[in-house]
């Protein structure tokens, strides 16, 4: 698909037949705390479906009955998320560095800084935000942080530097146990924004 010619989705296919789901960022941003919470599956599934479903028919809730059906439901709501984006095939778990709860300021102000869209306004597709996202710049507050808590306390660092990133990860950590992620949307940002293993932005010379 090319985002700049055609229409952005609004439904998933399961089972060959079309669904209408929610589009806009913030019911993605919802979402992906839904995925991250710790809290009976059931529950999480029957939240997940009130939130991204549009249209709960009754075709549609008798459906919802079979296993199956659900899975695959889910799936495609996992993959609209991803932009339908495939997973990499050895992509590894990884630690959590960012959270749309914990850095919701720094988006904002970065969202109205460069760009001049007023988030708390603004009606955007999910991947309009999630391509915005991606394209802040390597000054950007949220490309900071990322970037310390990102980077590597490595001992072959300069002692004052290795305390100096170290004071920062403590400043921006994100609260609680934050569950682990497959790297995609993470790896994705440290590469738009150029981030080195040491948690610096590479600069263009």
């Amino acid at each position: 698909m090319n985002i700049l010619i055609d229409r952005l989705p609004d439904t998933i296919k399961v089972q060959d037949q079309e669904y209408r789901i929610q589009t806009d960022f913030r019911a993605f941003i919802k979402l992906e705390a839904l995925l991250f919470d710790n809290i009976d599956p059931v529950d999480k599934l029957i939240k997940i479906l009130d939130l991204m479903i549009v249209d709960l028919t009754p075709e549609l809730v008798e459906n919802l009955k079979l296993p199956e059906f659900v899975e695959e439901m889910i799936s495609q709501i996992i993959r609209f998320y991803s932009m339908n984006e495939e997973p990499e095939e050895n992509s590894r778990i990884q630690k959590r560095v960012y959270s749309f709860d914990s850095d919701s300021a720094y988006i904002y102000g970065d969202f109205y800084s460069q760009y001049g869209i007023d988030l708390s306004a603004a009606h955007l597709h999910w991947w309009v935000f999630r391509t915005l996202l991606l394209q802040l710049g390597k000054d950007s507050k949220f490309a900071e942080v990322i970037g310390f808590r990102s980077v590597v306390l490595d001992s072959k660092m300069p002692k004052e530097q290795r305390a100096y990133y170290a004071r920062m990860k403590k400043l921006y950590q994100l609260p609680g146990s934050q569950k682990p992620i497959k790297s995609g949307f993470a790896n994705s940002f440290a590469a738009a924004i150029g981030l080195t293993e040491t948690g610096e932005v590479k600069r263009n010379e």
